[in-house]
């Protein structure tokens, strides 16, 4: 009986908790949306990670691309560790535009990953 409680509490947390960082995501898809549509330095980023997941044979960001993501990086995060999380946001919103498989999603936050660290 209190193994069964357990399991159930446990699973009431799991659930509250995947509630609510879906309630995070849908937000920051949100305030990602307004910012595609207004500020033309986020949407190249973008365009860019969305071009790199797409195409087949590109391996490594443009320098064109670089720079815009590394703009939207530091305008948003001061230090290497924000702008790794703002461009883990911008590679999950860039997949909430253009959805794509889970290897693919690795190595483009591997390359992002690169563009925060300045590789």
């Amino acid at each position: 009986m209190a193994v069964s409680r357990a399991t159930a509490e446990k699973d009431k947390t799991i659930g509250r908790l995947q509630g609510a960082l879906k309630s995070s995501r849908d937000i920051l898809n949100i305030i990602a949306d307004i910012l595609y549509k207004a500020s033309e330095v986020f949407r190249r980023a973008i365009d860019a990670i969305i071009h790199f997941i797409t195409e087949r044979h590109k391996s490594i960001f443009s320098s064109s691309e670089v720079a815009g993501i590394k703009s939207v990086m530091q305008s948003y995060g001061k230090i290497t560790e924000q702008q790794k999380a703002v461009g883990t946001w911008l590679c999950d919103y860039a997949e909430h535009r253009q959805p794509f498989d889970e290897i693919k999603h690795r190595h483009t936050l591997n390359e992002v990953g690169d563009v925060a660290d300045g590789r």
